[in-house]
């Protein structure tokens, strides 16, 4: 009877080790398993920043409007040449190799941060499978859009930040895009270049 107890007792240690020892290479095989790809949000996008529901074929809720461009890979600022660089390079976006671009126009001032800024550098991140990028950069105060892809752009919210005197209370705004194309990197320069005409 002790004999059997004892192969009992040895057993149940021996099936105790194998789940443990199975455990673990059923989590080493997870670890080891390839991450998801990064969603490639590359891309020519019209954009819409909104107070609530809306498209592209209605003005209706539109805070502001305009082109983001979101290319594949970082680049130098160098690579962009003067007086275009000036305009493009904001002093309070503390990014020394951007992702990309914007240029913005406001259709409706006063009730979101993004549009402040109308022509940038911008850079963009993936997330929990979200896609971030910034729109507006200051001190005290900025703008974050975090969007999901689909199949014609992107849908998403828009966030005015701030500290302070600077904290709008604004309600997350709707962002849209809608993609046009590959990234274009020269509608930004063409859009700064006309920026520097305007101002001699």
């Amino acid at each position: 009877m002790r004999y059997a107890n004892a192969m009992t007792v040895v057993t149940r240690r021996l099936l105790s080790v194998v789940a443990i020892v199975l455990a673990g290479m059923l989590i080493t095989a997870a670890g080891d398993a390839p991450a998801a790809p990064e969603p490639d949000a590359s891309g020519s996008y019209d954009i819409r920043i909104c107070a609530g529901p809306c498209d592209f074929a209605s003005p209706k809720n539109v805070l502001v409007r305009g082109v983001l461009i979101l290319e594949k890979e970082r680049f130098d600022k160098s690579a962009v040449p003067e007086p275009e660089r000036g305009v493009l390079d904001d002093e309070w976006y503390f990014i020394s190799r951007p992702r990309g671009c914007f240029i913005l126009e406001t259709v409706e001032a006063g009730r979101t941060y993004a549009g402040l800024t109308e022509i940038r550098f911008t850079s963009w991140s993936v997330a929990r499978g979200k896609v971030r990028f910034n729109l507006y950069s200051k001190i005290d105060a900025w703008y974050d859009a975090e969007v999901e892809l689909t199949p014609m752009g992107f849908v998403g919210k828009g966030y005015s930040w701030g500290v302070g005197g600077a904290a709008p209370g604004w309600s997350p705004d709707v962002v849209i895009g809608k993609r046009s194309g590959t990234p274009d990197r020269a509608v930004c320069l063409a859009a700064a270049s006309k920026q520097v005409e305007v101002e001699q």
